[in-house]
C-alpha cells in the first residue's frame, strides 16, 4: 500500500438524553455505603451528595459511552486547515441533524480510505471510531464493515495511526493524555477540554465547540507531523 497523504480527525459528543428513559443510567440509592450511620438527617444530607455526584458523572459517562451519546461535531484536518466542520445544532430534530454529521463523517473517511489516505487520531480507535459506528448503526448510516475492522485494526498503523496507542507503543499502562504530548514536545497546549462540550451545545455555543474541535484535530496533525518519522516505517 502507497501512502500518498494522511488526515487527522476528531468527534465531539454529548450524552444522549433522548433515549428510552429505562436505558439512561439512574441514581441507585441502595449503592450508597452508610456504615453506622443513624441520625436520618446524616444519612440524607448523605444521600444527597452522592446523588449531586452522580448526576454531574452521568453527563461525562454517557458522552465517552458508544451506547449512550450522540455525535455532536466531527472534525477533518489535513494539518494545514480544517476540512471538514459538522455541527449539531437543530434541537428540533436532533435524529436528522445526527444522521446527517455521521452520514458526511462516514463518507469522508471512506472516500479517504478509498485512496489509501492514512486516518490519523488520537484514541480514534478505542473512542472516535466505535462511536461513530455504533451511532451509525442506531440512525441506519450505511459503513462497509470490513473498512471499519480495517481501520480499527490494533497494533497497526496501515491504514490509522492511532498516535496515542502508538506513541504508548500499545501499553496501556502508559496512555497519556494529548496534552501531554504537546506539551512535552512544544507544540502548545489545548484550549479546554470534552467536558465543556455539553454546556456549550445546551447553551448553543456551536461556534466554540467548532473552534474546540478544530483545535484538536490540528493539534493532532502537528503532533503526528512531530513524531510520524519514529512511529511509520520509512520508504
Amino acid at each position: 500500500m502507497t501512502q500518498t497523504d494522511y488526515f487527522c480527525f476528531d468527534i465531539e459528543t454529548i450524552p444522549n438524553f433522548g433515549m428510552p428513559s429505562e436505558c439512561i443510567p439512574e441514581f441507585d440509592e441502595s449503592t450508597v455505603k452508610l456504615g453506622n450511620l443513624k441520625d436520618e438527617a446524616k444519612i440524607k444530607a448523605k444521600l444527597d451528595a452522592a446523588r449531586v455526584e452522580f448526576e454531574l458523572g452521568k453527563v461525562k459517562k454517557m458522552s465517552v459511552d458508544p451506547a449512550l451519546c450522540r455525535v455532536c461535531t466531527v472534525g477533518f484536518s489535513d494539518g494545514d486547515e480544517a476540512l471538514q466542520l459538522e455541527p449539531l445544532e437543530d434541537k428540533d430534530d436532533l435524529d436528522l441533524g445526527e444522521y446527517l454529521v455521521v452520514k458526511t463523517a462516514w463518507t469522508t473517511i471512506t472516500t479517504k480510505y478509498m485512496t489509501r489516505t492514512r486516518l490519523v487520531s488520537y484514541n480514534g480507535i478505542l473512542f472516535d471510531l466505535p462511536v461513530l459506528w455504533a451511532r451509525a448503526r442506531a440512525l441506519d448510516v450505511p459503513v462497509d464493515r470490513s473498512m471499519y475492522k480495517a481501520l480499527t485494526q490494533r497494533y497497526s498503523h496501515k491504514h490509522h495511526c492511532d498516535l496515542m496507542q502508538e506513541l504508548a507503543e500499545w501499553d496501556r499502562q502508559r496512555w497519556k493524555p494529548l496534552d501531554f504530548w504537546l506539551l512535552s514536545y512544544g507544540l502548545g497546549s489545548k484550549s479546554g477540554d470534552g467536558s465543556q462540550v455539553y454546556e456549550f451545545w445546551k447553551q448553543g455555543k456551536h461556534e466554540e465547540i467548532r473552534t474546540y474541535c478544530e483545535q484538536d484535530v490540528k493539534l493532532t496533525a502537528a503532533l503526528f507531523e512531530r513524531t510520524k518519522s519514529w512511529l511509520l516505517e520509512q520508504a
